[in-house]
């Protein structure tokens, strides 16, 4: 199977922006096949060159897709870098050990540890010496550094941020001013449009 059958793009627009700045100049709606209005272009590319006095060669495109591309990506990048954060590991930890190890990330105390995972204060003074042990430090705070340098996998809470709604912009990085989600690029100049 070749990457254009698995990779398929129904674009909705076309953004013109600044290649030196990365500053979006003008939009130009994608005509019902997805393609780019050559004419509208033209003429919009024309007086923006004229206005600003550049080359229209200093103009790049950016297409946006109508629908959103990282959403099928993401649960295999999720179990690619689980899988890779457990492989870094250099200590092998229980699942309790784990769980200690994530509270005391969090700054729980013992009795708080104890609390959240139902276990005696005893038993997690006890998890929290093997943890000592297991990464050759002398204190809670050395293992805290020590531990959250090895990056276990979901060591510190994260807020999860939804997920961008409509369609997203391909560009590495969102537009100075613009409210629209940054995204990946999908660059291409107008030489090498020409040259097609």
């Amino acid at each position: 199977m070749s990457f254009s059958n698995r990779f398929r793009v129904s674009v909705s627009r076309f953004v013109f922006f600044d290649r030196s700045s990365g500053t979006q100049r003008f939009e130009v709606k994608a005509a019902a096949d997805g393609s780019l209005p050559v004419d509208e272009a033209a003429s919009l590319l024309a007086i923006h060159s004229l206005v600003r006095g550049v080359n229209p060669r200093d103009f790049g495109i950016m297409i946006a897709p109508e629908e959103d591309l990282l959403e099928p990506v993401l649960p295999v990048a999720r179990k690619l870098v689980h899988a890779c954060a457990e492989n870094r590991a250099p200590v092998q930890l229980s699942r309790r050990q784990q769980e200690v190890l994530r509270a005391l990330l969090q700054e729980s105390s013992n009795k708080e540890i104890a609390s959240k995972l139902n276990l005696s204060v005893r038993t997690v003074k006890f998890h929290v010496s093997a943890l000592l042990s297991k990464f050759s430090v002398q204190n809670r705070v050395a293992l805290m550094r020590k531990a959250a340098d090895i990056m276990l996998p979901d060591a510190t809470p994260t807020a999860t941020a939804p997920a961008p709604q409509g369609p997203q912009l391909f560009r590495a990085n969102g537009f100075p001013g613009s409210s629209r989600p940054p995204a990946h690029p999908l660059r291409i100049t107008v030489a090498q449009r020409a040259s097609r």
